[in-house]
């Protein structure tokens, strides 16, 4: 059969027949006319076409399943809301998975268990795809166990979920959750608030892929100070290199003397020391930027170190010692001047 034999689904549509409106969902020819057919359902709304219609979410054309979904939320049909539930789970095309979302925002509070038991139990992206939805119907509901992947799931959904709350007006408390959620919109003056809280999730945002990112989480940590430096001791002896590497750069802004251990072992040889010159020049600039005498010893030493970018660190940060010392030397020696002029005005 041509193009001449396809379905008339405007005929159809305008007799109403409904029965000729669901065979065409099966005409293979044509997707646009199994679309239109599924459209024309929707203005006509008769329950008979949910059946029909649910069968047809598996079409394989994603504007079809749109116009099916459309045809769906359009009939109201509260029994269809756990397989768009199950279809938003399994949906691959994005475009059909914000209609499966819109869908079920329009078939209402029905939809919030089953999207909630989805969520918490699906991986990345399936939290991603039914937070969008939950978000879109926002009941009250849908926040605590959203809060809780935002600890659970780790940066891959920390964005998602935020934006997701911040559209259902979620209010932060003083949490390592709430935190969570803060560091994600960038609300970095609210996060150094929170103190201790926020250092979980502002070390893991040291690896961010965003640089940007990655430097206003170092600089939160800094600001927060003393509470964060035994949280970047551990994350600079345990996690990944870029993690590393901004931990000991703040640790040398924060210039906590308990820090100076395992700093100074990580630009010992190994096996004591680490095996990555990336790690030891980060380390040996950060041993500089602290100016401690304590670690002269060992910045000597790395300037035999085999790798160049670790001997020119060296270097400069024996020099950077040389003068902060120097500095100190000659702040001291005009304190003691001072105070000498201040005794022989007293007497």
């Amino acid at each position: 059969m041509g193009l001449l034999g396809a379905p008339k689904v405007d005929k159809l549509l305008k007799k109403r027949d409904i029965k000729g409106l669901i065979k065409t969902l099966s005409y293979r020819k044509r997707a646009s006319v199994r679309g239109a057919a599924a459209k024309a359902l929707g203005e006509i709304r008769p329950s008979e076409a949910v059946e029909p219609l649910m069968s047809a979410m598996g079409d394989e054309d994603a504007k079809v399943r749109i116009a099916v979904v459309r045809a769906l939320a359009s009939i109201g049909d509260e029994s269809t809301i756990p397989q768009l539930v199950d279809l938003l789970r399994t949906e691959t095309n994005s475009d059909v998975q914000a209609e499966l979302a819109m869908a079920l925002d329009q078939l209402g509070p029905a939809a919030v268990a089953p999207l909630i038991e989805v969520f918490e139990a699906g991986d990345v992206g399936v939290k991603r795809v039914t937070a969008k939805a939950l978000a879109m119907i926002r009941h009250p509901s849908a926040v605590a166990p959203m809060v809780r992947a935002l600890q659970s799931d780790g940066l891959s959904l920390m964005e998602d979920l935020s934006t997701a709350l911040r559209v259902m007006d979620y209010q932060p408390d003083m949490s390592v959750s709430a935190a969570c959620y803060l560091v994600a919109l960038r609300e970095w003056e609210r996060v150094v608030e929170l103190g201790a809280a926020a250092l979980e999730p502002l070390i893991d945002h040291l690896e961010h892929k965003d640089d940007d990112v990655a430097h206003d989480a170092r600089l939160a940590l800094v600001l927060i100070g003393d509470p964060a430096v035994e949280p970047l001791i551990e994350a600079f002896k345990l996690r990944s290199q870029a993690i590393r590497v901004r931990a000991v750069q703040a640790l040398g802004v924060i210039q906590a003397d308990r820090a100076l251990g395992p700093m100074i072992a990580a630009i010992c040889p190994p096996p004591v020391g680490s095996k990555d010159p990336v790690i030891r020049t980060a380390t040996v600039m950060a041993l500089g930027e602290m100016g401690s005498e304590k670690a002269l010893t060992r910045l000597s030493a790395a300037l035999n170190d085999p790798h160049p970018d670790v001997r020119d660190a060296a270097s400069e940060a024996l020099r950077r010692i040389g003068e902060l010392n120097a500095e100190a030397r000659d702040a001291m020696d005009d304190g003691g001047e001072e105070s000498d002029e201040d005794e022989e005005m007293v007497t």
